[in-house]
Parts: C-alpha cells; structure tokens; sequence
C-alpha cells in the first residue's frame, strides 16, 4: 500500500463515523427494536461498533469483504441473526472508504458523506463521486427507484 501522506486515525476520530454509518442502518434499528439480543440489546450493538472500530485501525489493509464477514460473525454471535439484505457488505464498504478519506485527511468528504446518510441518501450515493452532475443529494439518483425517502427497505436495508 503506498504511503502517500497517510495520517493516523485515533479511535476518538473513527468511532463517531462508525456510531453514525451504524445510526440508519434499518436491519440494525429493527435488532434493537425487537430487542434480538435481549434486554441488553442496545449494549450489544454499542459494543460491536466500538469493536468494529478497533478492528479496522488495528488492521489497515483492510478489505470490504473482510470486514462484511466480521459483522456478519458479530449479528450472528450477539443476535443470532443474519442479514441476507447485502447490508453488511454495504456498510463494509462505506466504513472501508470513510476510514480511508480520513486518513488522507479528507475529512471534509466524510463529513459530507455522513451527513447525506443521516438525510436518508442511499449508500453508493454518500461515496460516489461529488463532482458528478447527477448528484443532486436526495433527488433520484439515476437507480430508477425514483423519490424513495419513504422506503426504508431500498439499498439493502440500510436505508434511512
């Protein structure tokens, strides 16, 4: 991997990212709503993201399926369920770039990114290319889905 100017990422930096890529995420809000884990439900899924958060410092070649794998390991061991939605890997991936954005500094990119996943923008959209005419925030993004703020079960689950 090169070293052009890589920062380290504490995990004071990493783990709001992770708390806020974890926030829409719907298949994870239904585990605490229906309590999957047991009444401590919520302590569990606080307890993954800080372990996702170590993990993926601790591991800097990281790869998206890797870290898909690992949260799948997570749902299965604390809540005995499985997300068959792709959302794992979806969240695998945002997590693998944001992490990679802040450590080249582009900290303003992740802020934005974090942002239009909290208004309800879909997973691509959040990480694809800002420079692009159609990226119009949360109009339509070209998926033919049309105006779906309202659908939560869009973009694997993960939507807002």
């Amino acid at each position: 991997s090169s070293s052009a100017s890589k920062q380290a990422v504490s995990q004071a930096e990493f783990l709001p990212v992770v708390h806020r890529v974890f926030a829409p995420w719907t298949a994870v809000r239904l585990l605490v709503e229906h309590q999957a884990g047991g009444p401590d439900t919520q302590a569990k899924v606080d307890w993954m993201q800080q372990a996702v958060c170590h993990w993926m410092l601790e591991n800097s070649a990281l790869a998206p399926d890797e870290l898909a794998e690992v949260l799948e390991q997570y749902i299965d061991e604390l809540f005995s369920s499985v997300f068959d939605d792709g959302s794992c890997y979806e969240v695998a991936r945002l997590l693998c770039d944001l992490l990679e954005r802040l450590r080249r500094g582009e900290t303003a990119f992740v802020e934005a990114a974090l942002t239009r996943l909290a208004r309800g923008v879909s997973l691509q959209a959040c990480v694809s290319a800002p420079s692009s005419q159609q990226d119009d925030d949360d109009a339509d993004d070209g998926d033919g889905a049309g105006d779906d703020s309202g659908d939560e079960q869009d973009y694997g689950g993960v939507h807002a």
